[in-house]
């Protein structure tokens, strides 16, 4: 409208190009005037105004209105005019609101990086432990020639075939093998001589042959002779280094292969643990057994690393296994030398035994090996290692937690074979209220050392023999599968040599004990339940229980006699009330126990102590 008036020079109007100044105003609309800015204070005019002439080199000044500043964040949305001002107001700041720097930037970046955090956080927190390094053999000590002593056994031939021909037996001597403990005569039994008759014949030849503690075995596996063995004048020590040396120890691929002993032809004996499942160890003082344990013991830290085997220690006596204390192969670091400390052990057994069991179940294996075999081609399942339980002296355990100890070696060789759970039970005193039945019966591979008696032979190995043993580790082994005792000579390891294995072996290798584990096994429970008692006393008289209580307190106070039949009578309650009360002094100590019969309990608060406690009315 403000051109209406003719302009004398059209050309001036051209060089000003109106059009680009013109945009700016068509833009806003006049509704914005009234709803928008007015929220802010403001109510400017925007009515376009004549426009500069700006020359075409000069740059275009910058707005200073911050209305033009924030022109393309109102661009984006138009007010709705039909919208009344409160309606406007809140759609604006609906618009306004979720603008803000932060959400600008890219929403994957904080979760890469909070995921990088964890990742770093467990890597750090996972104990990287170095690959298990076996003890050198040179920590052990050779066999020299003198350990090797050669005998002259002619004269106790002729005196052998003399005193059978005595008793009208003509047995000739076939044979003579010479072991490192005994020697053996082989001889051939003359036809119509039953083999009983010449078992009944074992000490009247010992007798002959000067007092020596004789063993007729008749007739010999797989040969058609009876067999007469007799102690040497000189005996062999076997070496633990000999036996770790052979082929049959090194070679095997067995889950838990340990050395055993050298028979008399000097054979090394080796036995996998995995297959039998359970071993039992039993030998009068001096016979070897702790001797025997360290074969086993030592023979597991030469072959297996803690990846493959753990250990679970328990000694009664405190003595037997305390130089192990800390090797890597142990599941917790201390050794277990209480009662119930062990009882705990084997309950932890029996729950793991379980939970690997269902672990078997969802990948469909049927045992450790299985299981072990896919984890080998997996990578989300861990290989999880044979433990094996060790006990030094059973009798101590079964003096203290008889029926506990039962149960659990109950449960646990049921099937803790496929769990790969295996125990290791000994004993210098198997007598029958040790090795009970039960024991027994689920312990099928027995080690029998020298016993004082032959009752406890067959308490071990269900038949006589072990009482004719030398001791110092002459042994009869049997297995599940030969129930015939094979006569072995057990090697011998000294205190220096398994001191400097166990020195080794902590200074080589690191540690990973399982607090956890710890911490179950060494619950005490007796002193849980003490301080659980100390805990409901305290607070015990504090709890308003039956109102009656002080009422019926002092009435047996008064009456000397704490019956329940009497408590009915005089207050008036029913039975089942009566007993509360009645339970509760005792309870608090103010009555004794039921005694036997009906006989009526002794009450223990005077008077006096009654009116300090609740005071007097």
């Amino acid at each position: 409208k403000e051109d209406k008036k003719p302009h004398p020079k059209p050309e001036a109007r051209e060089e000003v190009k109106p059009e680009p100044a013109k945009e700016t105003p068509k833009e806003e609309k006049k509704s914005t005037r009234g709803s928008i800015f007015s929220l802010f204070g403001e109510d400017r005019d925007y009515t376009p105004k004549p426009v500069e002439t700006v020359k075409a080199d000069e740059p275009k000044p910058t707005p200073k209105s911050e209305y033009v500043r924030k022109e393309p964040e109102i661009k984006k949305e138009e007010p709705n005019p039909n919208l009344s001002k409160t309606s406007a107001t809140t759609a604006f700041l609906e618009d306004v609101k979720p603008i803000k720097i932060d959400e600008r930037k890219p929403a994957a970046q904080p979760k890469l990086s909070g995921e990088q955090i964890t990742i770093e956080q467990t890597m750090a927190e996972k104990k990287v432990l170095r690959p298990y390094k076996a003890p050198p053999i040179d920590l052990l000590s050779k066999e020299t020639a003198t350990d090797l002593p050669q005998e002259d056994f002619s004269e106790l031939k002729a005196k052998l075939e003399d005193k059978f021909a005595q008793f009208k037996i003509y047995a000739t001597v076939e044979n003579l093998t010479q072991g490192p403990t005994f020697s053996r005569f082989e001889m051939k039994l003359p036809d119509g001589v039953r083999v009983s008759k010449v078992k009944e014949l074992e000490e009247d030849i010992g007798m002959a042959l000067g007092g020596l503690k004789v063993r007729i075995e008749a007739p010999i596996p797989g040969k058609a002779l009876f067999g007469v063995e007799v102690p040497n004048t000189h005996r062999r020590t076997v070496k633990l280094r000999t036996m770790l040396d052979d082929p049959s120890f090194n070679n095997t691929k067995d889950m838990l292969t340990f050395v055993v002993g050298v028979d008399i032809e000097n054979k090394v004996h080796c036995a996998d643990l995995a297959t039998m499942p359970h071993l039992l160890v039993a030998g009068s003082t001096g016979s070897g057994k702790s001797v025997a344990i360290n074969g086993l013991l030592l023979s597991i830290l030469y072959k297996y690393s803690p990846e493959d085997v753990r250990l679970i220690l328990i000694d009664p006596k405190k003595v037997e296994f305390s130089i192990y204390q800390g090797i890597p192969h142990l599941l917790i670091k201390e050794i277990v030398t209480t009662a119930d400390k062990a009882v705990n052990a084997l309950n932890w057994a029996i729950s793991e035994m379980y939970r690997r069991l269902d672990m078997f179940k969802e990948v469909d294996v049927r045992n450790i090996a299985g299981y072990n075999q896919k984890a080998a081609m997996s990578d989300n399942m861990t290989k999880i290692p044979q433990i094996v339980i060790v006990v030094d002296e059973m009798a101590e355990l079964m003096r203290m937690k008889k029926r506990e100890v039962e149960d659990c070696i109950q449960s646990l060789s049921a099937v803790a074979r496929a769990a790969g759970i295996h125990l290791v039970i000994a004993t210098q005193r198997p007598s029958v209220d040790v090795i009970t039945g039960v024991i027994k019966s689920n312990l099928p591979a027995r080690m029998a050392l020298s016993v004082s008696q032959g009752v406890d032979s067959r308490t071990i190995i269900d038949r006589q023999g072990a009482e004719k043993l030398l001791g110092r580790g002459d042994m009869l082994f049997q297995t599940q599968s030969d129930p015939d005792p094979v006569r072995l000579q057990g090697c011998f390891t000294s205190d220096e040599e398994v001191a400097n294995i166990i020195s080794f072996i902590k200074a080589n290798n690191d540690t990973d004990f399982d607090k956890v584990i710890e911490d179950e096994i060494n619950f005490d429970k007796e002193a849980a339940a003490e301080q659980l008692e100390a805990q409901n006393a305290s607070t015990l008289d504090e709890k308003a229980d039956d109102p009656m209580f002080k009422e019926a307190l002092k009435f047996v106070i008064q009456a000397q006699q704490a019956t329940i039949s009497k408590l009915q009578r005089k207050m008036g309650l029913g039975f089942g009330r009566a007993a509360k009360l009645i339970d509760m002094m005792e309870d608090r100590g103010y009555i004794t126990a039921q005694p036997p019969g009906n006989k009526p309990r002794e009450v223990l608060i005077t008077m006096e102590e009654y009116n300090q406690i609740y005071g007097e009315e």
